[in-house]
């Protein structure tokens, strides 16, 4: 449990955002060659065998930083712990580009960083449209990220936590894996690729946090008024708890597991398009022993 709780704690602190001269170079070597030794057995080897590389990488945004970068360099960071922005929520820090510059002078802003996003002033059509398809980028996010940690050994040591729970309840939402939490949050650093506005990165992230509740409701159909009824779409998700690799998606905005062959809806063709899928992976899992005996 200490162990496990240590590399949580180092996995933090490197995605953490931090200033170059407050970790160093041999800091942030030093800490992930201590995270890989850490590592669960099965999947330590992986790292292991790139040790090197990856020990070399974790600085490079620091080396792009010092190699003087200087129009790209500022759109990469920010540095908030800057006192002149003030305690959190940095109401001292304009959330205008232009106010900003006009406050603290455009040296400082450059030199502290500015992960741009922009103005609802400016584009209110385009933030707008945006929020409109968060509920998009989280389905596109959630079924990439849900994919992933079904590969076996993800799912030994990260995922099989939440699949504790079969029979599910909202409370069994956001039980998770600590790994299996930041990668589920994550969805909201979209909005430091795409541009966007940090009202909409905490509605994408809100987004994420309760609108797991739905696919755990445990009910199909929630009753507003005598025969008024409201879909809770989380009958899709119970189906992936009890059968474990199927519906890997969310509500089904896009149908990603129908494209992918891994949609169920509970009926009996999709039942037997399921025992037709695990029949194929069976015997191709059985066939290898004998192929490498051959």
């Amino acid at each position: 449990m200490r162990t496990r709780l240590l590399v949580f704690v180092l996995v933090a602190a490197l995605a953490a955002p931090g200033r170059a001269d407050a970790w160093g170079f041999v800091a942030h070597a030093l800490i992930m060659e201590r995270a890989i030794a850490l590592l669960p057995a099965e999947l330590r080897p992986l790292f292991e065998k790139h040790r090197a590389k990856v020990v070399e990488r974790i600085i490079d945004p620091d080396t792009w930083r010092a190699a003087g970068f200087a129009e790209e360099e500022p759109n990469h960071f920010l540095d908030l712990d800057w006192e002149g922005y003030g305690k959190e929520p940095f109401r001292e820090l304009p959330r205008d580009y232009t106010a900003a510059v006009a406050k603290f002078g455009r040296a400082r802003i450059l030199a502290n960083g500015t992960v741009p996003w922009l103005s609802w002033a400016d584009h209110p059509v385009y933030l707008a449209a945006l929020v409109l398809a968060a509920p998009i980028i989280h389905e596109v996010h959630f079924f990439c990220i849900h994919r992933l940690i079904h590969v076996p050994i993800l799912y030994k040591w990260i995922h099989s936590v939440h699949h504790n729970s079969i029979n599910a309840t909202p409370w069994s939402s956001l039980s998770m894996h600590p790994v299996e939490s930041l990668l589920y949050h994550a969805v909201a650093l979209w909005h430091l690729v795409i541009p966007s506005n940090p009202i909409v990165g905490l509605f994408q992230l809100h987004l994420a946090g309760f609108g797991a509740l739905n696919g755990h409701i445990g009910f199909d159909r929630l009753e507003i008024t005598k025969g008024v009824t409201l879909d809770s779409y989380a009958y899709a998700h119970y189906l992936h708890h009890k059968y474990f690799e199927v519906n890997y998606g969310g509500d089904g905005l896009i149908p990603l597991d129908l494209w992918f062959g891994t949609w169920h809806d509970g009926s009996k063709e999709a039942e037997a398009r399921m025992n037709e899928r695990f029949k194929r992976k069976r015997d191709r899992l059985n066939s290898k022993p004998a192929a490498g005996a051959a």
